[in-house]
């Protein structure tokens, strides 16, 4: 995609700068290594009130987030009150120890996510990336706070909104709202400069949430990972570019599970559909077996993703090849270690059968998301409640 120029970045250090987004909102940028640990590889967001600071995502590594908040303390002489985590993956929450002090947010299915995986995420994070989890410092910091669909923060003069949509690149994704700025920060849902990750995603839903996101009409959005796109024009492209990733992987990946294909048939037609725009992303070779062996899964019924682990990516590579080795060893968005059955995409056989259409996806494990044109409304009232 066309990428939009950047807005001017303040620099407070030599290594941490912050781009404006918007009134009093801010995309965090490493220039370097930070301590004893590898370049930030995550983004972390920030939004300033008259009192407190909110900050988004934590980042890989505490040595990361100390740097920043040390740079927030320098810049804007106020404390980083709220720490919002948008999901559970390791790269992107477990800095958060490096903001002493610090409440951590989440969704309720995010906590539950982090209480039962997070240890085992940690631990594959650090496998799969060494260079940036080197040290293994890093511990995981139980959330303080959390919410079932909607939360309202307010940081003296400022109201920021954290909001469950929907399922769509976990379970649990929150969307952190800056109304008077217009400003969103979107975690793992929206994919700007990056292909999206949907391993761990649920691709029925996923695009609903999409449009969810953009009823609120932001000006400027910053994913968890890649650059932020900033205009409006520059969102639409960035929200559209994910639905149509999403939708040619789950469209061309149900059709082709559906006429009988095996899981290397599958890759192979999901690959031919993506527009050469699409295959133009960064991380495009090392997410696209991943996220085929999750439309492989969800077509033929399994709602809820598997836990990814190293043995589940071995068997997966033993059915792809060189490019499902690419896809592991490159990964960065990987998850928490539980044991794949045999009839996912990890253990499929060469020829599986015919299956029947896929069953009606589930909503069972998260809140009944709301009809688009009634969001605003459905959020008010849960917080009423």
């Amino acid at each position: 995609m066309t990428k939009q120029a950047p807005s001017p970045d303040t620099s407070t250090s030599k290594n941490v700068s912050f781009q404006e987004l918007g009134r009093d909102c801010y995309a965090v940028r490493l220039k370097g290594p930070v301590g004893e640990t590898a370049s930030l590889t995550a983004n972390i967001g920030v939004v300033v009130g008259r009192k407190q600071i909110l900050v988004i995502d934590a980042g890989p590594v505490p040595a990361a987030a100390t740097a920043v908040s040390e740079s927030l303390s320098n810049k804007f002489g106020k404390p980083v009150r709220y720490v919002a985590l948008t999901h559970f993956h390791a790269r992107h929450g477990l800095g958060a120890s490096g903001f002493e002090g610090a409440d951590v947010v989440v969704s309720d299915l995010t906590r539950r996510m982090l209480a039962d995986h997070g240890s085992d995420n940690r631990q594959l994070a650090a496998r799969r990336d060494r260079s940036t989890f080197a040290k293994g410092t890093a511990r995981l910091v139980e959330p303080n706070i959390s919410c079932a669909s909607s939360l309202s923060l307010n940081l003296g003069d400022k109201e920021v909104r954290l909001m469950h949509l929907g399922r769509g690149h976990t379970l649990g994704d929150t969307v952190v709202w800056v109304e008077d700025a217009r400003v969103m920060f979107t975690g793992g849902l929206v994919a700007t400069s990056n292909a999206p990750y949907c391993a761990d995603g649920h691709l029925a839903d996923w695009p609903r949430v999409l449009t969810r996101i953009a009823a609120f009409r932001p000006n400027a959005i910053m994913p968890s990972s890649g650059e932020s796109a900033i205009g409006t024009s520059s969102v639409t492209r960035a929200v559209e570019q994910t639905r149509t990733y999403l939708e040619t992987l789950k469209d061309t990946g149900f059709q082709a599970v559906e006429e009988g294909a095996n899981l290397r048939e599958v890759l192979s037609a999901v690959d031919q559909s993506m527009t050469s725009r699409l295959k133009s992303l960064n991380a495009y070779d090392e997410r696209i077996s991943v996220n085929v062996a999750r439309a492989y899964d969800e077509a033929k019924g399994v709602d809820m993703p598997i836990i990814w682990t190293t043995e589940r990516e071995a068997s997966l590579m033993s059915v792809l090849g060189d490019v499902a080795q690419s896809s592991a060893e490159k990964a960065v968005d990987a998850d928490p270690a539980e044991a794949a059955p045999a009839d996912s995409a990890s253990h499929v056989e060469e020829s599986p059968p015919k299956q029947d259409k896929t069953a009606e996806t589930s909503q069972t494990d998260a809140k009944p998301a709301c009809e688009d044109d009634q969001l605003e409304e459905t959020i008010a009232e849960d917080e009423k409640a």
